[in-house]
């Protein structure tokens, strides 16, 4: 089976590879090193917030030469790195000139507060494998900031947009938008192509198991670097796929229910 596909799931990995390297030749800015550990940078905030004593002077002295305490206890919240590594106060420049020694300081920290680290970890993570979760503007499919405005429909209609409806049809679907996705989050989508590729592992559709492999590593990357696990712009690629990977297994349980009646 693996040998009929074979031509075929060469030529789409090394299209994917090639598109995966342009970016990062054509970029000139690359990404900031606290993009890339935010997870560890999360981590440590907790320890501060919760362990500071835990900390030895030589570790405290150089974190707060990238942030102070009090203010890593002021924003800190649990399911958001971005509150810290984003403030103003956050030394962004400096944290990119040592990066060796952030990444002892968080070795050395870890080695007093593993459970710490672990509990920091599982809540920031918490909305990839899990359903119980709503939040009414990340969670959603469009991505709104609507402090100082009374709903959606009034902080849309503020927007310059070149949209051609009315706005009576614009505020119509956003009412339609905002009753229809209130269910849909990342931890959703997971176990929905969770089932999917079990079904088609199971049925030994190696096939369709091949288009599972790039969404294992966009969720694998996910685990070990999502700024806001509950934010949907970060799976929205399982959101896109979903559609065709859906008609697929249609398609093949309905080859095999032919086959079985003849």
């Amino acid at each position: 089976m693996y040998r009929k596909y074979y031509k075929q799931t060469i030529s789409t990995l090394l299209i994917v590879c090639i598109l995966s390297c342009i970016p990062n030749l054509l970029i000139k800015n690359k990404s900031l090193f606290q993009e890339k550990v935010g997870i560890p940078i999360q981590q440590i905030a907790y320890v501060v917030k919760y362990n500071e004593n835990s900390i030895n002077k030589n570790n405290k002295d150089y974190l707060e030469k990238i942030m102070r305490f009090d203010l890593i206890k002021e924003k800190y919240e649990y399911y958001n790195v971005d509150s810290i590594k984003w403030d103003n106060s956050f030394n962004s420049d400096y944290l990119d000139k040592t990066k060796s020694k952030f990444i002892n300081t968080w070795f050395n920290i870890m080695t007093n507060n593993f459970d710490n680290y672990v509990k920091s970890y599982i809540l920031m993570t918490y909305n990839l494998f899990t359903i119980d979760n709503y939040n009414p503007v990340q969670s959603r499919f469009l991505e709104l900031d609507i402090e100082g405005y009374r709903n959606r429909s009034e902080r849309f209609n503020d927007l310059n947009n070149s949209n051609i409806l009315p706005n009576s049809i614009n505020n119509s679907l956003i009412k339609f938008y905002d009753h229809t996705t209130i269910y849909i989050n990342n931890g959703l989508l997971f176990f929905i192509l969770l089932f999917m590729s079990l079904y088609s592992i199971i049925k030994k559709k190696k096939e369709l198991i091949i288009l599972f492999i790039p969404l294992i590593g966009v969720y694998l990357t996910l685990l070990i670097s999502a700024p806001l696990s509950f934010a949907l712009r970060y799976m929205s690629s399982f959101l896109y796929c979903l559609p065709i990977i859906s008609l697929l297994i249609i398609n093949e349980i309905k080859i095999k229910t032919k086959k079985d009646k003849h």
